[in-house]
């Protein structure tokens, strides 16, 4: 069975290199990463990728994958962020209304798979941003950030209590927002490529259960 998995920027890229796909492979899964083109520099022919422009050019670069593999061996999935996600999305003033982050990613999921309209895919869209998997074991930002121990504390103890997909999106308290107040120099697609592969992915998935929801259902169409 074949993955494209769109993704919203290098980070997730380089996690779902390093950790989603080689794990995908015990299930037979073979997985392409695809980050989202946001822009086209007509006069140099250069492609910009990475973030959400436009649910219009989100939808548009699935569905040419959607026409351009048609067998029913393939699968298609996203993993974009809820924090920043472009108002231009379906269902999005109504998932605004919900009272909980999980309710909102499932009205916002549901209606995306509703627009596109073909069972091969399974949409994903993370609690509430890319961090949150940082911050299921935020002592491995160490492995990036070797002299900021005493920081990493004091991240660590403003989190205390708060389980990883309840770090809400806003402007001030959204995972990499947590993340840069303790430590400015937080580069995303360094700390990734440093942390995320040192996390168990069965610690990502006991303490986000929307994250094991998603990666339940990709494991599921190799069986």
């Amino acid at each position: 069975m074949n993955l494209h998995l769109f993704v919203e920027g290098q980070s997730e890229e380089v996690f779902v290199n390093q950790v989603i796909a080689p794990y995908l492979l015990n299930f037979n899964i073979f997985t392409d990463c695809r980050c989202v083109q946001t822009s086209f520099d007509i006069k140099t022919g250069r492609k910009y990728k990475g973030g959400l422009g436009s649910y219009i050019k989100f939808k548009r670069e699935i569905c040419v994958a959607l026409n351009q593999f048609t067998s029913s061996k393939e699968r298609f999935s996203t993993f974009i962020d809820l924090y920043g996600l472009p108002s231009s999305f379906p269902a999005y003033n109504i998932a605004k209304q919900a009272t909980t982050g999980i309710q909102q990613v499932k009205i916002l999921e549901e209606a995306i798979s509703k627009d596109l309209n073909d069972n091969r895919v399974i949409p994903y869209i993370q609690l509430y941003e890319f961090e949150t998997i940082i911050l299921c074991e935020p002592q491995k930002l160490s492995l990036a950030y070797i002299n900021n121990s005493s920081k990493i504390q004091k991240l660590i103890k403003s989190i205390a209590g708060m389980e990883p997909e309840e770090i809400n999106n806003g402007a001030a308290t959204a995972p990499s927002k947590r993340i840069k107040r303790f430590i400015p120099e937080y580069n995303k697609v360094f700390a990734t490529s440093q942390v995320t592969p040192n996390i168990e992915l069965s610690l990502i998935r006991k303490r986000c259960p929307h994250f094991n929801e998603w990666l339940t259902k990709l494991e599921a169409i190799g069986k």
